[in-house]
This record gives C-alpha cells, structure tokens and sequence, in this order.
C-alpha cells in the first residue's frame, strides 16, 4: 500500500500552556511536529526557521535549546566521516515529555558556524528513510494548518515577538512621564545599541516589569537630578544599561519611604512658612496704608 502522510502540525497541552515558554517557540514546535510526522524527526536547519519566521538563526538556536531543555525536543548532531564537522541534524519530538527539565543536560542544538546546510523554500533536503537517503519537496514538507499557526498566535500574543513596535511606544510613553528634569525618549530604532539592550531586557524580564523599572525613578531624588551631592540625571541610554538596569529595578537608588515622607512634610512646611510671610507682608502694608 502507497503511503500518503498528512503534513499537519500538532501542539498537546503541556506545550500550549506552559507558562515558560513563549508564543514563537510553541510555534516552532508546532512547525518541528509536522515536519517530523512521517519519519520521526526534523532536519531542517536554523537556516530554514529563521527565513520562515524572520528572525535570526541564533534567536532559532535559543528556542530549541530552550524546548530541548525543558524535555518537549531533543536532538542529534551528524558528523562527516572521521571528522567532528557537523555535518547534519535530527531533531526528535520527545513524547510524553510533561514539562521535564533536562537543565544543562541539554546540548546546544547546533553551533552557529557549524548549521545544517542552508534550506530555501522550494528546494530539497535529504530524509533518511532506512536504506540510502532520498530528497522530499520542501514544498511538501513544510505544509501545515494555517488556521492553526494563526489561532496559536492570536491566543498565545507575546508582546515581546509580535508586538514589539507597541510595546517600544508603550516603554517610551512611560519614560516620557518621569519629571520633566530627565531627558526625554525620542526612538528606539532598529540597529542600535538602545534597540538591542531593550530588546534584551524585555526577553529576559518582559514588558511589565521593565516599566516597574521606569516608574522607581520617580522616588529617586539623585535619579532625577535633585541630589545636593551630585549633578547627575538618568537618561534612557544609562537606565538599560544591564548592569544599570538592575541596580534601579531592584531600588537601590530609591528613597526610603521615611525620607519621602520627611521631604513631603518639608516641603508642606516650607509652604505653610512662606504663606504665613506673605500673609504678615500684606498686613503689614495695609496698615502703613491707613496710617
């Protein structure tokens, strides 16, 4: 009997819903099921995914290794005859995997320099079927379910991959609320060194908790520039700074809550102090008027 497989992606619900990874390796996932279906295994490249999802093969090698490390895939490398060059790679589904964590048991999938050769949509690439290798349409093998890929995406929304430009607007609406003291947020563009430290700062932490980060500035009178002790004032290039970031979003430099309240009453006196003046200057003129 002629064997006709079905090209089609699956995602059970110990992927879908696990909390630690994002919406883009699920898809990856997804993609790695159907390509995998009929002989056990993916051996398409970082090349592949990268032009499939527009991103680099680096971003493509972090995914896996991520869904390597928590038991959902694993992999195996193949070397040129008595050689350690790489010469190709299998990448396995693991069943049953219920969120296991392989840790540092997990190799890198593939190294950057040594990637499975590169695969173009609409070529071919080798499958190994028992005797021999043969070549399958790419065509054929990268079939999936559309509508499914497109619900993955619109249920599991990750900030961080699918609305970046959003999420860039949202981090410089939120700084350009700090005091007027600090200097203001104009772009975060694409290839720069502000776009890449913000970018890394949103993978590792997430949206939230970057703009936590942000509003601790409010309660840092040195942050703003109003230390008697010093001329510095934050601006967004110093502020992610890794070792920066993290110095100001676990709130070293903020003011306790006493010496807020302190200032707060200072400055409620000094109010209070420079009305009662003004008061006792206008009476003291309308007296010297009646006289």
């Amino acid at each position: 009997m002629a064997e006709n497989p079905n090209y089609y992606s699956i995602l059970p619900a110990n992927v879908r819903y696990d909390d630690r990874l994002k919406a883009n390796e699920k898809l990856l996932y997804s993609e790695i099921t159907a390509l995998a279906n009929l002989h056990g295994y993916c051996y398409a490249s970082n090349s592949y995914f990268a032009k499939l999802y527009g991103v680099k093969k680096d971003t493509v090698s972090g995914w896996i290794n991520k869904l390597c490390k928590f038991g959902y895939l694993s992999t195996e490398l193949i070397y040129k005859k008595n050689s350690r060059e790489v010469e190709s790679r299998k990448i396995y589904i693991v069943p049953n995997s219920d969120k296991k964590d392989l840790g540092e048991n997990c190799p890198d999938p593939i190294p950057e320099k040594e990637d499975t050769p590169p695969i173009n949509i609409g070529e071919t690439y080798p499958i190994n079927i028992g005797e021999g290798t043969r070549y399958k349409s790419e065509d054929n093998n990268t079939r999936y379910n559309t509508t499914s890929i497109n619900n993955l995406l619109h249920d599991d929304e990750d900030e961080n991959l699918h609305n970046l430009e959003k999420v860039l607007d949202r981090v410089m609406n939120t700084w350009n609320k700090l005091d007027s003291n600090i200097p203001s947020l104009k772009s975060i563009s694409p290839n720069t060194k502000r776009y890449r430290l913000t970018k890394l700062c949103l993978d590792e932490y997430g949206i939230d908790y970057l703009l936590e980060a942000i509003n601790k500035i409010n309660y840092s009178k040195f942050l703003q520039g109003y230390s008697d002790r010093s001329d510095f004032v934050i601006n967004y290039d110093w502020f992610i700074d890794p070792n920066n970031f993290s110095k100001v979003s676990e709130g070293n430099y903020s003011d306790s809550k006493k010496e807020a309240v302190r200032s707060k009453r200072q400055g409620d006196c000094k109010e209070a102090i420079d009305l009662a003046e003004r008061m006792r200057q206008e009476r003291f003129k309308r007296i010297l008027g009646q006289g």
